[in-house]
Formats: structure tokens, sequence, C-alpha cells
């Protein structure tokens, strides 16, 4: 579980969106089949079958929202009974805080800073919006602006993702080379591999495991 601090019911979401049927084209009855939910369907260029794909998934969790809340309920509840109750934790994130080896102070630094500096987030989406061309929905979040062409090689990627770490912390970017040079990555798309990244941390001073998929583009960069 990831906390209650990281949990959330969107009871709007549940509810799925109301402007068309789920997967039907506007003006239409015609219902087609809805893709898969998953990060490629989000990012086609076509919004019709974004909004598709989008429905697919949440409209399950409208048509089992009762059902739902009373789990998140009663996650919420056993949560409070435990880390509160009976570990005497300060506060819910405070037990999760403690289970990943951060301090409470760390963490409210950084959603601080977020708060602060939410702004930014919003003008992204602002200028997405105008570049698109239309009002920015939650299943336009991923939308592409254009194809991309270009293509970088892992070496140069790496590089990308350091200069911005240095620019961060110089440690944190010297932690960060450590993973390739110490061979703790495992990059390389191959059949049978999982999709996805993923990050094992051990334990605290140990350089972590990284397993991704690289394929050149730049959203392999951001990864």
């Amino acid at each position: 579980m990831g906390g209650v601090g990281q949990l959330h019911v969107d009871r709007d979401a549940c509810k799925g969106s109301t402007d068309t049927p789920r997967g039907a084209t506007p003006g239409t009855t015609e219902t087609p089949e809805p893709p898969s939910f998953n990060e490629e369907s989000m990012s086609v260029t076509d919004p019709l079958l974004r909004r598709a794909a989008y429905n697919s998934l949440l409209g399950k969790y409208r048509d089992n929202s009762t059902l739902l809340s009373e789990i998140y309920i009663n996650i919420v509840k056993d949560w409070v009974n435990e880390q509160i109750s009976l570990r005497n934790f300060d506060s819910p994130i405070s037990a999760r805080n403690a289970d990943n080896d951060v301090s409470d102070k760390a963490v409210e630094a950084l959603l601080s800073t977020c708060r602060a500096n939410a702004s930014t987030f919003q003008n992204f989406f602002s200028v997405k919006s105008k570049l698109l061309g239309q009002k920015i929905t939650r299943y336009d979040i991923y939308a592409p602006l254009k194809e991309e062409s270009k293509k970088y090689t892992f070496a140069e990627a790496a590089k990308i993702v350091f200069d911005a770490f240095k620019k961060f912390d110089e440690h944190f970017a010297l932690l960060a080379k450590n993973v390739i040079s110490q061979k703790h990555i495992d990059y390389s798309p191959r059949a049978g591999k999982v999709s996805g990244a993923f990050c094992l941390t051990p334990a605290a001073g140990f350089t972590p495991y990284i397993l991704l998929n690289f394929t050149g583009d730049s959203e392999s960069i951001y990864t």
C-alpha cells in the first residue's frame, strides 16, 4: 500500500466522462470496442481513442464506486488504528516516510516546494492547450504535440540526465553515475523483458538497481 497520504478516490473520475457515451463518436450512437488503458493508449494522436481508453478503465471504477469507497474507508481506518493508535506515529504519512527511510522534514520540504511552484505545472498545460488548439482534459495530459523524429544514443541520453542532476546537486549526479559505472542498470529492450521502469534499493548506502527499456526517444530520457 502506498500510504494514506498517497491514496485518493477521485469521485469525478469514477463517474467517467459524461459528454458522450463511453467510446462513442460524438453525434453518433455507435460505441466501438474501447482500447485497453495503458500509457501508449493515452499518448495516441486521436483524442477520441484517448477518451475511449480513459473511460474503459474509469468506467469500471464508476460501476464499482460503492464497493471501492467502502474498501478505501476501511484501508484508511486500518492505517490510522495501526500507525497512529498503536505505533504512535505523528501522522499517517510519517509511517510511510519511516518505511522509505526518509524524514518527515525532507518530505514536507518537497511538498512545500511543489505547492509553491504549482503555477509552473499549470503554465505547462496552458501552453500545451494552446499548441493542441483545444481545452486540456484528463485524457489529453499525455497527448503528443507532434511526431518525434530525433533519436538519442544511450550515452547522449545519460549525459542529458547527469547534466540535469548536476544542476540540482553534484553529489546526486555522482550517485546517479554510479548506477552505470557499477553496471547496476539493464536498459536494452528485448523479447520477454517486462515493460516499464523499476528501481530496487537494497538499503541506504547501496547503489540501486535500475531496470528500464531505452528506445532512444525523449520519453526514455525522462524515464
